[in-house]
């Protein structure tokens, strides 16, 4: 079905909209998702906040275009062959891919192609290579506890010969005591 050039203009600044406003962009191809497949798929990601939608590639190259040649948003219009599906969210880009990776996994029909995040491009080999990260408050738990535990060493070891001193006259009082 064929666009009017207003209806055009208008999914274009809509998906230049959803580009500025989302840190997250991801491409997939569902052509081969059955209807039910597709609906369980969006159930999967408005439990995450996740939007998803399905554009023609000439008005995502478009749209890109307008965001800057410089920007890594244009190395997603390689991928812009078959009918190809957005990806929008604002919120943690890892738990986003994963939900797609999970679901690429179960249904083999769901094609991930490429995602922008921030200034970042990842294939879909670097899809699956987050997906093992686990989530950003994951990754930030482990730096923060990686940064403790130097600190827990050297607070022991200065606290230990006061510890030891202490221990030491204790069992001389009691000693001395009995």
């Amino acid at each position: 079905m064929a666009l009017a050039l207003a209806d055009k203009k208008l999914h274009v600044d809509e998906i230049s909209k959803r580009l500025e406003a989302n840190k997250f962009c991801m491409l997939v191809d569902t052509q081969t998702l059955t209807v039910h497949q597709v609906e369980d798929l969006r159930a999967k990601l408005g439990e995450k906040n996740i939007k998803l939608k399905v554009y023609k590639n000439r008005l995502i190259k478009r749209a890109i275009d307008e965001q800057g040649s410089d920007s890594q948003l244009a190395k997603l219009t390689e991928h812009l062959t078959g009918p190809t599906a957005m990806a929008f969210t604002d919120g943690d880009p890892i738990v986003a891919a994963k939900v797609f990776a999970d679901y690429a996994a179960e249904n083999k029909n769901l094609g991930l192609k490429a995602v922008v995040y921030e200034d970042q491009y990842w294939t879909e080999a670097d899809i699956k290579e987050m997906v093992k990260l686990g989530s950003m408050a994951a990754i930030y738990g482990r730096l923060i506890n990686g940064m403790k535990t130097p600190m827990r060493k050297l607070t022991n070891s200065l606290k230990w010969p006061g510890t030891k001193l202490t221990l030491t006259l204790k069992a001389a009082a009691e000693k001395a005591g009995q």
